[in-house]
């Protein structure tokens, strides 16, 4: 109650609004965990990004239907060129031009200083962002046009496989709230690119200090989309508020706008139970990510069943077990490929996830036309693990059950701790088959569940030996460099395994300029060989995702797009 009120208070003394639609249309979502953070450059987990999305804008955004990207704050698709002379010889420009009428929650109208803050934020080293700078490595440098500062053109060196798709859908950060007093405005995107000196540079270092302070995590959140931030009570509910002059009500759908969400409240579980209740009180009306047991269990239950439409659509994503592979034992690969022996994913998917779930062997989804489709499945074999962990010189020397090595004159023995997200029963009973396989051949796993904030911490910093997980995608191609490349290695990038080398970062950077699709498919399918030879991930499953949502609503199309529904489109029957 206190946190609601200060943030409450914050708001109203700070920046004004449209005012809210009056009507008590709302609906409920909930989320299995608290965000964390809300910002879009430093946010990092999933669920603050689905209720990001309904507060800020982009320039394009996908359709829900057949993936594609679309306007949404630019009047027009960009126009793309190569460049073929000059200071971007052989690179490439895209010019966007942001609808005339789009405008910030006071009025001003979106221009494209916003935008290019927006990038220099990302671009700042000192703004906790690694998860998103290699996105945007390939601006160099973004001209407004002198006679209208809503258009603008990014140039870059390279011809950048997904800039397009980068740039467009960069939620863009209003400037006159994040940064007042235009700090960023004194340094060009030339400058940032040069790290080591900007990290010291006492301005960057200021505006950087503000930027992480919780103002603007967890009490700001303002946007150009069509609802504000009401206040987020932690560990219970997050509430946002329809704008009754929202800009594009005029320009879209001006007859339409009332049968939208005046609010979205997404709620917190406090636990299962809570959950149950809540859903048989009708006090839930959308959930995602439901477990697939409970997903079951409640397509049997008549009363949810009576108020409830049960979905399972397809989606961009896949479950894993990270390796840390610099720990002493992981950092060999014959021991981690011995790992992946452990996993019985046809049991996995049939027993674990009901089904819901097809496997995988790439962090690419097997939909898309460059998945290695030829790479071997490492199948469940006790006898294969126990051969490979033998020829790495691992044994049980004084017989107590676990395999054992001296290195450095140090013995050394199989046993590491499996991290996973507390209360998530999916993981866990991941976690469990996995350690009674492991155990069968001398390595001892620790299993540890752990709240969100504390297991992202603890693998942001490399303080973990495995790790049950999963990634969230996008349509798009993949840019490899975030989970991948070594120059992710590092607390704020996601290459959280260690993964790497000179020769795996060439084929990843030169998939990023590749636009002829026959040789970027052939360095995907190297990048694939070379990630399934050295095993830093056992790929699990790409999960179907299993949703619920009140039948009350209409318009509540479901799509392989994460969270897999668009809750500002729900309209009451």
């Amino acid at each position: 109650m206190k946190i609601t009120l200060i943030i409450s208070l914050f708001i109203l003394l700070f920046h004004s609004y449209p005012q809210a639609q009056t009507t008590n249309n709302k609906v409920v979502i909930n989320l299995w965990n608290d965000v964390g953070r809300l910002n879009p450059i430093t946010s990092t987990s999933a669920d603050a990004s689905y209720v990001e999305s309904n507060v800020f804008s982009s320039l394009l955004a996908y359709n829900p239907k057949n993936y594609q990207l679309q306007t949404d704050l630019a009047a027009a698709m960009p126009i793309i060129n190569t460049i073929d002379t000059g200071e971007y010889k052989g690179g490439m420009s895209l010019t966007f031009q942001i609808n005339k009428n789009a405008v910030w929650d006071n009025g001003q109208p979106i221009t494209a200083h916003d935008f290019i803050f927006t990038v220099k934020a990302i671009k700042n080293p000192r703004i906790e962002s690694g998860n998103n700078r290699p996105y945007y490595t390939f601006i160099d440098d973004i001209k407004i046009n002198k006679d209208n500062e809503q258009k603008f053109t990014i140039y870059s060196k390279e011809r950048y496989f997904l800039a397009e798709n980068s740039a467009g859908t960069l939620q863009i950060m209003p400037e006159y709230i994040y940064d007042s007093s235009r700090i960023m405005r004194k340094f060009s995107i030339g400058d940032l690119d040069t790290i080591p000196q900007m990290k010291s540079h006492n301005q960057i270092i200021k505006f950087a200090e503000q930027f992480n302070k919780l103002e603007f995590s967890n009490f700001t959140l303002i946007g150009s989309g069509a609802y504000r931030f009401e206040s987020w009570k932690f560990q219970d509910k997050i509430i946002l508020i329809r704008k009754k002059n929202y800009w594009k009500d005029a320009v879209d759908n001006p007859n339409n706008k009332a049968k939208y969400p005046d609010t979205i409240i997404y709620k917190i579980a406090q636990s299962f139970e809570s959950l149950l209740n809540s859903v048989k009180n009708i006090e839930i009306d959308a959930i995602t990510g439901m477990q697939p047991q409970t997903f079951d269990k409640w397509k049997k239950d008549a009363t949810i069943k009576a108020n409830f439409n049960f979905y399972t659509p397809e989606q961009f994503a896949y479950d894993y077990i990270g390796i840390n592979t610099k720990k002493a034992g992981l950092n060999e690969k014959k021991v981690r490929q011995a790992l992946a022996h452990l996993i019985d994913k046809q049991y996995l998917i049939n027993t674990i996830y009901k089904g819901y779930a097809k496997t995988t062997n790439s962090p690419i989804n097997p939909v898309k036309s460059h998945y290695h489709k030829g790479l071997k499945e490492r199948e469940f074999s006790l006898k294969k693990a126990k051969s490979l962990l033998a020829e790495a010189g691992w044994a049980d020397t004084d017989k107590n059950g676990i395999l054992d090595k001296t290195i450095n004159g140090a013995k050394i023995e199989l046993k590491f701790n499996l991290k996973y997200l507390k209360n998530n029963q999916l993981r866990q009973e991941i976690a469990q088959h996995f350690q009674t396989n492991a155990q069968k051949v001398g390595i001892v796993l620790e299993l540890n569940g752990e709240e969100r904030g504390i297991l992202m911490e603890n693998l942001n910093n490399r303080r973990y030996d495995l790790n049950v997980g999963a990634w969230i995608q996008t349509p798009d191609l993949e840019d490899m460099t975030q989970i991948w490349h070594s120059s992710s290695d590092n607390p704020q990038g996601s290459n959280r395994t260690g993964f790497g080398s000179p020769a795996s970062d060439k084929i990843i950077d030169a998939i990023r300029i590749c636009v002829d699709k026959k040789q970027r498919d052939i360095l995907y399918k190297e990048i694939q060989e070379m990630i399934a030879d050295e095993q830093p991930y056992i790929f699990l499953c790409v999960p179907k995702e299993r949703l619920i949502i009140h039948k009350k609503f209409y318009h509540t199309q479901v799509t392989a797009h994460r969270p897999n529904f668009i809750a500002s489109e729900f309209q009451t029957k």
